[in-house]
């Protein structure tokens, strides 16, 4: 996969923050399509597609979707689209964010970049445009199956996180879609929290947001940014409360206290952006907790390689690298890291 410049990749974000521009071939919807500016009379968004075709089927048969489908179909997403609705980016979407991004293309990114964005895009259960209407004139969130979207409406048109619905209630035989202007992007809290393999990190993080030493974890790594988390997965975790004699999570926090589980957790953040080939070019680099070391070994990286902490700590092989978001990146890292004599 190609390096995805600094510059670049906030120049993809600015691009989903504003919505599309380039939408020649969107704008011309054929009979499945009603425009949002009609949303408030809700006879005139139903569809009449034939209600045989689910949601694949139509993205399939439109040619506009060809991308969306592309990346559907690399993520292996396609059987999870199904009593769902889908805010779909057109191709012209598509091709406005692979231009900032500087790749060709879905083939230049990876299925666990793709799946963190897709799922972004999906809300569980039907939702027509004039509950979506609803929803942005109350609330103004909702849940999408990768993270919360922000929903407004301004009288005239529906917004995604600041993109466009540029046609509404496409109705499928097991789902709704919309049609959007910009490809959605997560930001960092979204992806960690909808990733069952960040599932153990998550709690960790809730648990510390939720003590009276209150860090402010979630707010932190929802703000703007930008961000590099390393994500120890679930069987990182595991290892660690293994090691430490620790039946769960509870435990754990119960034995070293609050305060040292929030300092290890700092210690798996950085400010700035940091992308794979930059980590992998430096022999350490700061975190809100420590400076980490960074060794490559056979083409993988490892961090802390040597260095011991807490029991069941450190050798941390990056696993998944580079998955984007509107406020940072994310690596996927196999064991916790903490500083040395951490205890």
């Amino acid at each position: 996969m190609r390096t995805l410049s600094l510059s670049s990749l906030f120049l993809s974000l600015a691009l989903v923050a504003c919505g599309g521009t380039d939408t020649d071939d969107t704008t011309d919807t054929d009979d499945t399509m009603v425009d949002t500016t009609d949303t408030t009379d809700t006879t005139d968004t139903t569809d009449t597609t034939p209600a045989e075709q689910t949601v694949v089927d139509i993205a399939v048969a439109t040619p506009r979707f060809s991308i969306l489908v592309e990346a559907v179909t690399k993520a292996g997403l396609a059987g999870a689209l199904d009593g769902v609705t889908v805010f779909a980016p057109n191709n012209d979407a598509f091709e406005a964010t692979f231009t900032a991004l500087g790749v060709d293309g879905v083939d230049d990114l990876s299925v666990e970049q793709l799946t963190a964005i897709l799922t972004y895009h999906v809300i569980a259960g039907e939702v027509d445009a004039a509950t979506a209407i609803s929803v942005a004139e109350g609330a103004g969130t909702a849940s999408a199956l990768g993270g919360s979207l922000d929903l407004a409406f301004d009288g005239t048109t529906l917004t995604v996180d600041g993109a466009s619905v540029i046609a509404a209630d496409i109705i499928a035989s097991n789902g709704i879609i919309h049609e959007i202007d910009a490809v959605l992007v997560p930001n960092i809290i979204d992806v960690v929290t909808t990733d069952a393999d960040l599932a153990t990190l998550t709690a960790a993080v809730l648990a510390a947001d939720g003590s009276a030493a209150d860090p402010d974890l979630v707010g932190t790594l929802s703000g703007v940014g930008p961000f590099t988390v390393l994500a120890p997965t679930n069987d990182a975790f595991g290892a660690m409360l293994e090691a430490n004699g620790t039946a769960d999570l509870n435990a754990f926090v119960g034995a070293v206290g609050i305060n040292t589980v929030i300092s290890v957790l700092q210690y798996h953040v950085a400010s700035g952006l940091l992308l794979s080939p930059q980590v992998a070019a430096v022999s350490t680099f700061d975190t809100l907790g420590g400076a980490v070391t960074v060794d490559v070994v056979s083409g993988s990286v490892i961090l802390n390689q040597g260095i011991m902490g807490v029991p069941g700590t450190n050798d941390a092989t990056v696993e998944v690298v580079d998955l984007i978001t509107s406020n940072g990146v994310i690596h996927k890292i196999g064991a916790v890291i903490t500083p040395a004599n951490n205890m």
